[in-house]
């Protein structure tokens, strides 16, 4: 069974790449504060990213929440390039790689910020986790 980990790749990936336990502490605590917040079970957080949420208002509140606390996506929903940049060098992320993200991984220009945060998740299984 997937743990409530396996929603973004970014998260597991941290095990292997971040060598500061802190660090894998503070963003499972970003996962377990955004799920209690919106009572999501681990199996609703396999589905997100997925493109086939069985809610998507829930998974963009999830997604928002979770952006949010890490600081890639600001509260607007808008990508904060630099963070972005910076977050995915943590995890070896070659500079090719984060700029096909920036470029692919784009959030729509009317959309609410959960759909925005929704929308980059999902972006990130296609692009991050080929």
């Amino acid at each position: 069974m997937k743990t409530y980990v396996t929603f973004f790749i970014v998260v597991v990936a941290l095990s292997d790449a971040i060598r500061n336990e802190e660090q894998l502490k503070e963003v499972t605590g970003f996962i377990r504060k955004c799920q209690e917040e919106y009572g999501l079970s681990n199996e609703f957080l396999d589905e997100i990213g997925s493109k086939h949420e069985t809610d998507t208002q829930k998974a963009g509140q999830f997604s928002l929440c979770f952006t949010k606390k890490v600081g890639i996506l600001k509260s607007t929903g808008e990508i904060d390039e630099s963070k972005i940049k910076d977050f995915f060098r943590i995890f070896k992320a070659e500079d090719q790689m984060i700029q096909k993200i920036l470029s692919k991984c784009k959030v729509p220009v009317h959309s609410t910020p959960e759909e925005s945060a929704l929308t980059f998740i999902q972006c990130l299984e296609g692009v991050y986790l080929k």
